[in-house]
């Protein structure tokens, strides 16, 4: 209701809703809303509001952390699609083999040792460098994938900078003084690939505590060690008696030895699908574990990590980028727009197929979006897949509704630019994990488009278009689709509206169609065959619906008095003066002062004056009609106040409920009848009248028109009478303050509440073709009940030529 989302118990709608807070404040616009999981979803431009079924909260903006990250990738390959509406996304990378993702050291050289074989050498680095050097099992050279097989001899060789030394499971052979008088390095790991280390490999390195030796190692090269710290210790991953079978392992004798020791840690490199902010987590196997990322250009290319884990057993590591959020075109080279705008602009929902389908973006005006289904198989209505989507048409004509119609649904666009206004779409696997369902075209309805919304009313597909209430319909033979028009009766009015702003809700029975302040709504119950051959419906409008600000109690002249106040000539008339107060003997009395003369007024259930606010949305839920209003106001209309006692009646000592129950128990009591306390117009119109002969022109014979009616409270009925050729006019006036009818008998009426009395009236039209009789009252708390209207006429004779 107006900016604000309320959320209300219907059981205490009587007791609480006054002191209703609002739970959500949304753009001031129609919001497109849909139902999903129990939950309701508000789309409100650059954000999505979330209610749960306990009430809960949340506010979805661009970079929400809690929407659905998909899997994007499963070691590189793309297996998800990524959500619009999270920049983030989860990549996965079951490592078998460990040299596969072995991290290098930028600016290793490589010398190619075997084209065919696609084997190459780690022939070096700049000398100047510093810090950790991790040796990779792969490169990639001149744009070819290269197993890196051998450390060359002499490779790193006065490396003086490097601190640690780690070569990756898949390198074969350590050349001879391949590390040589790398000063620095504390600790040097040798991966179990490695089958054979050269002569002087780690001499002079003086600074190595730790040498981790793996198991494939069957030969170790003299002078290895020379001038090495006598601290060092000698890690094996296996038992001693395999570490003795060592050709040349002698070379070891003066260091401490420890065995079946893991061979080292493990430098991994586990590349991003795309350049990152950063990585939100990384687990190993479901363990946290520490990472750095690998920076180019400001942005995270890839995940650079450290295992001390064996890998007899294949690794899970399973990360989850921030990502910078995207610009989609969908299919316009005009436009780029973020995928969170694209899908929270929508204004138009349904749920079909077990997913949500959103449009009506002003942005893509053709554009379709649709929910996805995750890897496990369960529907999320915040997943939105960046390729879950199609467009119907081109050019600016906006989707303004959707509906789904069985294994169909159907897309209603609001012209037709030559390509057809209204698509059915059927749903078809495509056996693609990656896009496992799309939704074709299957039929294309030309000729129509719609304007507003469209509802299933009754198992009836309807929507607002250019001709009122139009409705699907299957031929009995070729069962192709047609349009037809299901508001001839009312289209006259209806199409006054601003139809592009009509809400549809369905509501004990009725389809109601509310346009502002009015609600035209069409009883499924009665119908009727149009001459065009279509089903019709039977009319009901209801006016003056919404809610009122700063209004007031009507007070009326009372016909009490006494001692101090006289009863006043124009009893029942409102007064609208100042009114006063006193109190004499603990008796409280209303009154007003004229001319000197003090007079009795009484205040009524009636209220008068403020500022109308007309309704703007409908809901029908179950035997309740709820409006929000421009003003902010949620309202219900309530129909079933059946057998119901105003206030003023049960308060009274004599009041004997099982009488008025008898009496009034299948009818509502006037006093109800009223919106918000404000007066309602009763109209009701006949159809118009041709008497069967269409092609001749009558007269009605005068006193011949009667009206059968019941329930007219004081006296206000109006009755009007319009043909073909002339304006309404009214047979019924109303001058001054009195009451008096021009021409008709009031004697017959009655304020009975039981009985239908027929009323006369002196009505005498004259060539007429068709007509029309209109009944009204516009009094507070007066309705009226007609039964019959019948006339009787003569022939005047032929139309002539106009």
């Amino acid at each position: 209701a107006g900016k604000s989302l309320y959320r209300l118990r219907i059981s205490e709608r009587d007791s609480s809703w006054s002191g209703a807070k609002a739970i959500a404040t949304l753009e001031d616009r129609r919001c497109a809303h849909f139902s999903y999981g129990g939950s309701v979803y508000f789309l409100s431009g650059g954000a999505l509001v979330s209610v749960d079924p306990e009430g809960g909260v949340k506010l979805i903006e661009n970079g929400y952390t809690d929407t659905y990250k998909p899997l994007y990738s499963i070691n590189g390959v793309i297996t998800e699609q990524k959500n619009l509406l999270s920049p983030d996304y989860r990549i996965e990378y079951l490592v078998a083999d460990a040299g596969e993702y072995s991290y290098g050291t930028p600016g290793i050289s490589y010398k190619i040792l075997d084209r065919e074989l696609r084997t190459c050498a780690a022939t070096g680095i700049d000398s100047s460098y510093s810090g950790k050097l991790s040796i990779p099992a792969y490169t990639t050279i001149e744009g070819i994938r290269y197993r890196v097989t051998e450390v060359a001899p002499m490779a790193f060789m006065y490396t003086t900078y490097v601190t640690e030394i780690h070569v990756a499971e898949g390198v074969e052979r350590i050349g001879m003084r391949a590390f040589e008088s790398c000063y620095r390095a504390t600790v040097i790991t040798i991966p179990g690939s490695v089958t054979e280390i050269g002569v002087a490999a780690f001499v002079n390195c003086k600074a190595m505590t730790d040498l981790y030796l793996g198991v494939g190692l069957a030969t170790l090269g003299g002078s290895t060690f020379v001038g090495c710290d006598k601290d060092l210790t000698v890690h094996y991953a296996s038992v001693k008696d395999h570490f003795d079978g060592i050709t040349g392992i002698d070379e070891t004798a003066p260091y401490a030895k420890s065995y079946s020791d893991p061979y080292g840690r493990y430098e991994l490199y586990l590349p991003y699908p795309e350049p990152a902010y950063g990585v939100i987590s990384l687990t190993e196997n479901g363990n946290i574990i520490s990472f750095n990322n690998v920076m180019e250009n400001g942005r995270a290319i890839g995940a650079r990590l450290t295992s001390s884990l064996s890998f007899a057993q294949p690794h899970d590591y399973v990360i989850t980028l921030a990502c910078e959020s995207e610009k989609y075109s969908f299919g316009r080279t005009d436009l780029e727009i973020g995928g969170f705008e694209a899908i929270t602009g929508c204004r138009v929902a349904e749920i079909f197929d077990n997913r949500v389908f959103l449009s009506g973006n002003p942005r893509l005006p053709n554009t379709v979006f649709y929910s996805a289904i995750d890897r496990v198989g369960r529907g999320d209505p915040l997943y939105f897949g960046a390729e879950n989507h199609f467009s119907d048409g081109v050019g600016g004509y906006p989707v303004r509704a959707m509906l789904a119609r069985g294994d169909s649904l159907a897309v209603f666009k609001s012209g037709d630019d030559g390509t057809g206004s209204i698509f059915y779409h059927t749903p078809t696997e495509t056996g693609d994990g990656y896009i496992p369902k799309i939704y074709p075209v299957s039929y294309v309805h030309s000729g129509i488009g719609a304007i507003g919304e469209a509802i299933s009313f009754m198992d009836d597909p309807v929507f607002i278009s250019k001709n009122g209430l139009s409705a699907l319909e299957k031929q009995d033979i070729s069962l192709e689709r047609s349009v037809v028009c299901r508001s001839h009766n009312v289209n006259y009015d209806l199409q006054k509206e601003d139809i592009s702003s009509i809400c549809l809700t369905e509501w004990q029975g009725y389809l109601v169609v509310l346009a502002g302040e009015r609600a035209y709504l069409a009883d499924s119950r009665y119908t009727f065959s149009h001459p065009t051959g279509s089903r019709e419906y039977e009319w009901f409008t209801l006016r003056g619906l919404g809610s009122y600000e700063g209004d007031s109690y009507v007070w009326r002249y009372d016909s009490y008095e006494n001692e101090y106040l006289s009863a006043h000539p124009r009893e029942g008339e409102v007064y609208a003066g100042t009114v006063y107060y006193s109190e004499t003997d603990g008796n409280p009395s209303y009154y007003a002062m004229e001319s000197g003369r003090l007079y009795s007024i009484y205040k009524t259930g009636e209220r008068a004056g403020g500022k109308f606010y007309p309704a703007s949305f409908a809901l029908g839920v179950g035997d309740l009609l709820f409006l929000g209003t421009e003003g902010g106001v949620v309202a219900v209309f309530n129909n079933d106040m059946r057998g119901v006692a105003p206030e003023y009646l049960s308060e009274r000592e004599d009041f004997d409920p099982e009488e008025y129950k008898r009496l009034m128990g299948r009818r509502i009591h006037p006093e109800f009848y009223s919106f918000d306390g404000h007066a309602v117009r009763y109209a009701l119109k006949t159809a118009y009248d041709n008497c069967g002969i269409p092609h001749m022109t009558k007269s009605t014979v005068k006193h011949s028109l009667t009206v059968r009616a019941r329930c007219i409270s004081s006296a206000s009925l109006h009755c009007e009478v319009g043909t073909e050729s002339s304006d309404y006019y009214e047979l019924t006036s109303f001058p001054g303050g009195s009451l008096s009818f021009a021409e008709m008998d009031l004697g017959s009426l009655s304020l009975s509440l039981q009985d239908y009395y027929t009323v006369p009236i002196a009505e005498k039209a004259k060539g007429w073709v068709e007509k029309q009789i209109a009944l009204y009252t516009e009094g507070y708390a007066s309705p009226i009940g007609i039964s019959t209207i019948a006339y009787r006429y003569t022939v005047a004779g032929r139309i002539k030529a106009s």
